[in-house]
């Protein structure tokens, strides 16, 4: 999308997304590594983590206090809800994408009988929201 939006050939798109991947990884090993010394970066800037601490201690008490092994019916029950809400994902996308396929098929021959070049909003709102994948997963989600 940010190639289409850009307008950028493909050499200067793939050297920007080599440069990102680069960047973020580089990043993510710099916040894990300053992760793993917390206690010696807390000392060295004088800190006062005490309430995080404390913070830290009560969710680990309320966590043992509360914990409980998950029995085989629970991951029954878990499996049975994850499989329902596709199948229900499964059903209304079927239904809501044909509806956004008839809207952009209209406005293409809307535009078309007027002489007007089939693009726009509404047709590219039509177009993306036409897919069934899109709905299954944002109903699934």
């Amino acid at each position: 999308a940010i190639r289409e939006i850009f307008d950028v050939g493909p050499e200067v798109f793939s050297v920007w997304v080599a440069v990102d991947v680069l960047v973020a990884n580089v990043w993510l090993a710099i916040l894990l590594f300053l992760a793993a010394r917390r206690k010696q970066m807390d000392k060295a800037l004088r800190a006062d983590v005490s309430a995080i601490d404390d913070l830290q201690a009560r969710a680990e008490a309320y966590e043992a206090q509360h914990a409980r092994i998950p029995e085989t019916r629970d991951l029954i029950i878990i499996g049975a809800v994850a499989f329902g809400a596709v199948a229900i994902a499964h059903f209304f996308s079927g239904l809501i994408a044909p509806g956004f396929s008839d809207m952009a098929a209209s406005i293409r021959a809307e535009a078309l009988e007027t002489g007007r070049s089939p693009q726009g909003f509404g047709l590219i709102v039509a177009e993306s929201l036409a897919s069934g994948f899109f709905w299954l997963v944002a109903i699934a989600t």
